[in-house]
């Protein structure tokens, strides 16, 4: 009976640190983190859909991205920028979305 108590527990301890680290996960998503790849999104604004919106991608070391923005492929424009046309881009309550793609 006690192994089977040890089993349980030990499971629920091993289910209750997952939970644990999703909602660690959660809280940094909410604050602009993206703790899969330490980085942290530093410019939230809402553009008007309207001419080239231009991407910059800080990163320590030479990586080198393919980024989409609303699904649609950025070109690089040289060093950490990339642009991609915004025309026709609606607005959304969840965003366009970013994509990046290490290379």
């Amino acid at each position: 009976m006690l192994s089977l108590w040890n089993v349980a527990s030990h499971k629920y301890w091993e289910i209750r640190d997952h939970l644990d680290a999703l909602l660690d996960d959660r809280a940094a998503l909410s604050k602009g983190e993206i703790p899969q790849i330490r980085a942290k999104i530093v410019n939230d604004d809402k553009f008007v859909g309207k001419g080239v919106l231009h991407v910059v991608v800080g990163v320590q070391g030479a990586v080198a991205f393919e980024v989409k923005v609303g699904g649609r492929t950025a070109s690089h424009v040289g060093g950490s920028t990339y642009a991609v046309d915004a025309r026709g881009f609606k607005p959304s309550e969840k965003g366009l979305g970013l994509e990046l793609i290490a290379r």
